[in-house]
């Protein structure tokens, strides 16, 4: 991830003129969009025990409970019901 960075183009953290904010960073948005990044945060999170993965749902979801997560094919969908409630994906 921090060779990624290194490579990273001239970004504005704060947009000129504007109040700081963190949504609309270039720097941040750069950094999360790429692969590298979004690897890492999801390594440091799953090692922290963070998250769960339900392998006969294919469910990842916060280790604490509460809102699930179904990833099929490269598609998320978020669910605030607990993973037998899930409908079907097509």
């Amino acid at each position: 991830m921090l060779n990624t960075a290194r490579h990273m183009p001239a970004l504005f953290h704060k947009l000129p003129g504007e109040e700081y904010d963190q949504a609309r960073s270039e720097v941040i948005n750069w950094l999360v969009a790429q692969p590298e990044t979004r690897a890492f945060i999801f390594e440091r999170v799953h090692e922290a025990r963070a998250i769960e993965f339900d392998g006969t749902t294919g469910i990842w979801k916060g280790a604490g409970g509460g809102v699930y997560y179904e990833v099929k094919k490269k598609r998320c969908r978020r669910y605030d019901v607990k993973p037998q409630d899930l409908p079907d994906l097509p």
